[in-house]
């Protein structure tokens, strides 16, 4: 005896097809508007907190803010579009505009006055000094657990 994978809507191939397309349709309609916002990396390099964020297109002068309030990093700013266009006039809009903002907290201990930010070629760079670590191995405490 074999075992079979059980789809439920296999028998009904017309319908799970139906049911795609129907999906589909609705995840594509103009009226959903999806929000922009800049996909981030964060990573420790050299004894810095690195933050790179995508922002292609976007006059990173005129359009960005970088600030560090109350142990936070905030990113800010506007994907503008070059252009209006009319939607008359529109065939496919697959781009996104608008205002984003992104935030990341930092460990303590961060002189906000030493973040540096730096943009090129449509990526901001936002290089965060860590603080130097407070104690070393000599705090580490091993706790032993008792079972019962």
């Amino acid at each position: 005896m074999s075992i079979a994978k059980w789809t439920p809507f296999s028998v009904f191939p017309a319908f799970e097809k139906e049911m795609q397309a129907f999906f589909d349709r609705f995840t594509t309609v103009p009226w959903i508007d999806v929000a922009w916002r800049p996909t981030i990396d964060v990573y420790r390099d050299d004894g810095n907190l690195k933050v790179r964020a995508e922002v292609p297109g976007i006059d990173v002068a005129a359009d960005v803010e970088v600030e560090v309030k109350d142990g936070v990093l905030t990113i800010k700013g506007e994907k503008r579009t070059a252009k209006a266009i009319e939607e008359d006039d529109r065939f496919v809009r697959e781009s996104r505009y608008g205002s984003f903002e992104r935030s990341i907290m930092l460990p303590p201990g961060v002189d906000p006055k030493a973040v540096t930010a730096r943009a090129e070629h449509g990526v901001l760079i936002v290089t965060v000094p860590l603080p130097e670590p407070i104690g070393g191995e000599d705090d580490k405490v091993h706790i032993e657990v008792s079972v019962t």
